[in-house]
């Protein structure tokens, strides 16, 4: 709890002494990090999650890039649902009974799962969904970790997509709503 005063306290004095840089420093002080162990099919999993005391969005933490997310597991699967709370989001999910890790992961030689696209500021540009080996889904993502757009795969072909601005809200009316 004290810690917590003690954010508050640093994160409004640098408000009052730096005007222009005290909202990046706000968010710095006011977002929790924490590493969150499961066990998933008899499998050591770990990953790093943020949540942000002020704003209430949360997440995984991808190297530099704070992905605003929930995160679940259920049965055998890593559930992610990039996006945020009040629009419309996407499940992408790696099963791990067959793999040996929640990202990256390939089955027989293939992808599988959710795959992580670093750009080479090393911030999520993408995370592509495999499912059988075949692309099915990728969700691009500003470099603050807000959903970019959404573009669903069949065949290797896009079927449809979903567009967002950089606070999240969804942009187009495609006829998939």
């Amino acid at each position: 709890m004290n810690s917590l005063v003690l954010s508050i306290i640093t994160s409004v004095s640098c408000l009052c002494l730096f005007d222009g840089s005290a909202v990046a420093q706000q968010k710095r002080l006011m977002t929790k990090m924490r590493i969150v162990d499961t066990l998933i099919n008899d499998k050591h999993i770990h990953y790093k999650g943020f949540e942000n005391i002020l704003n209430h969005k949360k997440g995984i933490v991808l190297k530099k890039s704070l992905i605003e997310c929930e995160v679940l597991v259920k049965g055998n699967n890593f559930v992610l649902i990039p996006g945020s709370i009040g629009t419309k989001r996407v499940y992408i999910h790696t099963n791990m009974t067959n793999n040996s890790r929640i990202f990256n992961s390939e089955v027989n030689g293939v992808r599988d799962g959710i795959w992580v696209i670093y750009n080479t500021h090393k911030y999520v540009s993408s995370i592509d969904y495999y499912e059988n080996s075949k692309l099915r889904l990728i969700v691009n993502f500003w470099d603050k970790g807000a959903v970019k757009s959404v573009y669903w795969f069949e065949n290797g072909i896009p079927e449809s997509h979903w567009f967002y601005d950089k606070k999240g809200r969804i942009l187009n009316r495609s006829p998939d709503f």
